[in-house]
């Protein structure tokens, strides 16, 4: 169970083991942290199966890091329109993290 919850909460691992380890229950992933891992993970993805299929493989995954988040929706929507080259899904990235988290520092 917790493999298949991975999916949508990579974060669940360390979730899991801080409650019966410390006993106290971690907060959700901040925009950021889960802005990060979806760069990594793309960069991963891409380098391993190539560009094509590496951007393919990361539509799975918007959704769960995604969740909860404002206009998820709608960003959702729009990484789903990215097929061919990560690019365009880091700018997507980039802009929606900024507009969000204003005051944050992103990647160069």
């Amino acid at each position: 169970m917790i493999g298949r919850g991975a999916v949508m909460n990579p974060w669940i691992f360390r979730q899991s083991e801080a409650l019966p380890c410390h006993g106290t229950l971690l907060p959700e992933a901040t925009l950021e942290e889960r802005v990060d891992l979806l760069r990594e993970h793309l960069r991963l993805s891409v380098e391993y199966k190539g560009e094509r299929a590496g951007v393919i493989e990361l539509r799975k995954h918007y959704s769960g890091f995604l969740r909860g988040l404002p206009a998820c929706l709608e960003d959702q929507n729009e990484l789903m329109q990215f097929t061919e080259e990560p690019a365009p899904i880091l700018d997507h990235l980039t802009r929606f993290l900024e507009f969000y988290s204003p005051g944050v520092v992103t990647p160069g």
